[in-house]
């Protein structure tokens, strides 16, 4: 079982939206996801969290305690082998707002709400602080990668919606065989 894991936008911004820090879910979170590309009954505001399956008593009683959460709306094996196990939420209108902001990329308007349970799982001064909070650290370090200015009203992180970043926040069968 891997414990570095290079956590996406998805696992950052939302996973925290769902009332717990990311820790709750260690040492079996591999990450989280918008959407699981082929299936198609759940495709809007919803939320894949991936952990690495385990018969250990501390990952049966997570696996319980996610199963009992009133946003859950199901659970499978996203593999054949059954080393994994996808648990499927569905945002409560209270964070939904948040959620699409998120997703068109709207960082900074998160609501202070959301913006506190993201940073309870994040490090202090670090990067998604600073993508919330717009610094002007961020701010150079995108002008200069892009090689043009960020006017006042844009963000200093791109959007998902940019191919290769999507392609992390989207699982698909090809994700198992990085891990």
């Amino acid at each position: 079982m891997k414990k570095n894991r290079n956590w996406n936008l998805t696992t950052s911004f939302l996973l925290p939206l769902l009332g717990w820090r990311r820790q709750v879910y260690q040492p079996y979170l591999v990450n989280a996801y918008i959407r699981h590309e082929g299936v198609p009954h759940f495709t809007k505001d919803h939320l894949f969290v991936l952990l690495d399956w385990s018969d250990e008593d501390r990952f049966k009683k997570l696996d319980s305690v996610l199963s009992s959460h009133e946003s859950h709306v199901s659970t499978y094996e996203p593999d054949k082998e059954g080393l994994f196990v996808m648990h499927v939420f569905k945002f409560r209108d209270i964070v939904l707002d948040d959620y699409r902001k998120f997703l068109e990329g709207k960082y900074s308007q998160i609501s202070p709400q959301s913006k506190r349970l993201i940073l309870t799982s994040a490090k202090a001064n670090g990067t998604t602080d600073k993508i919330l909070r717009k610094s002007s650290e961020l701010k150079e370090y995108q002008e200069d990668k892009m090689g043009s200015k960020l006017s006042t009203e844009d963000e200093v992180w791109p959007c998902i919606d940019d191919m290769h970043t999507y392609h992390k926040e989207v699982f698909h069968e090809g994700l198992l065989m990085d891990i």
